[in-house]
């Protein structure tokens, strides 16, 4: 895995009413060419019950790459994702093994000996006893 960029708020804003020009004093200064500004509106509403005031809301985004202590933590994270996925398919390996140990194998009348129980996974090439012409899996 390669580093990503992080896009990390660096400033924000709220100001109450509809408010449709943010001036520029209010901006902080040291902003990058880089740096994302967006501005958020809300309309605000009245209904009998609840009301909420319209608002906006200044929000600037900076850009940058993750540091080493993000990337060892987000690797780690995929890591332990990777084998909590690898855990739930055994289980449900083990759920189906067990289905056509004791479904399938028996219905075409094959019966496994304890020790092809105890060692299923070994026999991946047997054939089954088909006794009415159906085809062997």
């Amino acid at each position: 895995m390669k580093k990503q960029l992080v896009h990390e708020k660096i400033y924000s804003k709220s100001y109450d009413g509809s408010l449709r020009e943010i001036p520029l004093g209010d901006l902080p200064t040291g902003l990058l060419p880089t740096d994302t500004i967006i501005i958020v509106y809300d309309d605000g509403f009245v209904s009998e019950n609840e009301s909420c005031n319209a608002s906006t809301e200044l929000r600037i985004y900076r850009h940058r790459e993750e540091t080493d202590d993000e990337y060892n933590e987000r690797v780690a994270w995929w890591e332990k994702k990777k084998e909590e996925s690898r855990k739930e398919r055994y289980k449900t390996y083990l759920k189906l093994k067990k289905e056509f140990e004791e479904g399938l194998l028996t219905r075409h009348g094959y019966k496994m000996s304890p020790e092809e129980k105890k060692h299923f996974d070994d026999y991946s090439d047997m054939k089954f006893n088909t006794s009415n012409n159906e085809e062997s899996i």
